[in-house]
């Protein structure tokens, strides 16, 4: 599967709420422990009341809009899953957020409270075919301008990359 998103660090997350309150879909609660791998990245995200699930993904750490492809493997057995993969997944670290969810049509649109790197405004363009591809970057643009947005550059990575960033810091 295949989307353009943004990722972009805010201090007015009740302020876009508040804009995106017709689009409310549910909040969720989210457990993401990211592996060591040599290609891509891999994340088993585990999301309280839902069926756990591991997401593979490539995607450029470039600022701004970026592609990003990845496919979902549900866990059906989350107990026989980690028997047969915990002495050959490395976990690298977790993050741990609090997720309200938005739907706009094709797009995703997520306001994460992460736990020790602060709050962001993430959007997924989700293209299944031609013409979503065509439109993905203006219909972007035209949901950061719902948001008051619409000048502000994204980051270049994930909270994954972040948080290592910050761990370095310390």
């Amino acid at each position: 599967m295949l989307n353009l998103e943004i990722k972009i660090k805010i201090d007015n997350l009740a302020e876009i709420a508040e804009i995106l309150s017709a689009f409310f879909v549910e909040e969720l609660f989210q457990t993401d422990t990211y592996f060591v791998t040599k290609k891509g990245r891999l994340k088993l995200r585990q999301t309280k009341g839902k069926e756990p699930y591991i997401i593979r993904y490539y995607r450029k750490d470039i600022p701004g809009e970026k592609y990003s492809n990845y496919v979902f493997y549900p866990i059906g057995d989350f107990t026989a899953f980690m028997e047969v993969f915990q002495d050959i997944l490395t976990a690298e670290l977790m993050i741990i957020k609090k997720r309200s969810l938005y739907l706009i049509d094709n797009a995703r649109v997520h306001l994460d409270q992460v736990d020790s790197l602060g709050s962001f405004l993430e959007i997924e363009v989700l293209i299944e075919n031609e013409t979503q591809r065509r439109n993905a970057q203006a219909f972007l643009q035209r949901i950061l301008k719902l948001v008051n947005l619409s000048d502000v550059k994204g980051i270049d990575c994930g909270y994954r990359e972040l948080k290592m960033k910050s761990k370095k810091g310390d």
